[in-house]
């Protein structure tokens, strides 16, 4: 197991079914493709005599395979997590988008990063048009104002915890709407925007 290589030299050494196989199959060589304890398979050399030098570079040979095999399993499951990382990104947006509320979230710099179908239905804003705009610098600066400057003081104090605001104008419309602004974090659990 911890050899780079079997050759017929080793016979008195092997168990009787390698030496049978190695017979068998003409092989002169065999050289484990392993990855520190994954074995990927054996390279088999069909010769008369295989000099040692030749068997080092073969030992080299199948090491490089093996490699290879390492990387093409991580790039697989890469490619696996890829994709059900993109699945659950279409399921929290579908999420989002079947919510019967409006919803924006922005970042810390308060730019719109999703804009929901319900808030572009009331606000009459299209998704496209809001994304990426400051949300009271460009979107809705008359509500810039004493209320809402106390709930982003409120999350300056204390991030961790939702700001509900009862009766709070409703943008682009008349009427009133209770609002609760909710801080979120990012994988590091550092606020990132609410």
């Amino acid at each position: 197991p911890g050899r780079r290589f079997v050759s017929r030299e080793h016979a008195p050494e092997l168990p009787p079914a390698v030496v049978r196989w190695m017979s068998s199959n003409g092989a002169a060589l065999v050289l484990p493709v392993r990855r520190g304890a994954t074995l990927y398979g054996a390279l088999a050399v069909r010769a008369g005599h295989v000099h040692r030098a030749h068997a080092s570079q073969g030992a080299l040979l199948a090491d490089h395979l093996a490699l290879k095999f390492e990387l093409h399993a991580l790039y697989a499951e890469t490619a696996l997590r890829a994709r059900e990382l993109a699945d659950q990104r279409v399921f929290l947006e579908s999420v989002i988008e079947s919510l019967p509320v409006g919803l924006a979230v922005v970042n810390h710099d308060l730019r719109v990063r999703h804009w929901n179908r319900v808030l572009a239905e009331s606000s009459g804003i299209a998704a496209a048009d809001a994304v990426g705009r400051g949300y009271f610098d460009e979107l809705f600066p008359s509500l810039r104002n004493d209320e809402t400057q106390s709930v982003i003081d409120a999350l300056v104090r204390d991030p961790s915890r939702p700001v509900q605001r009862p009766s709070m104008p409703t943008p682009n419309r008349e009427g009133y709407q209770d609002v609760t602004v909710a801080p979120f974090q990012n994988h590091r659990g550092a606020p990132e925007g609410v």
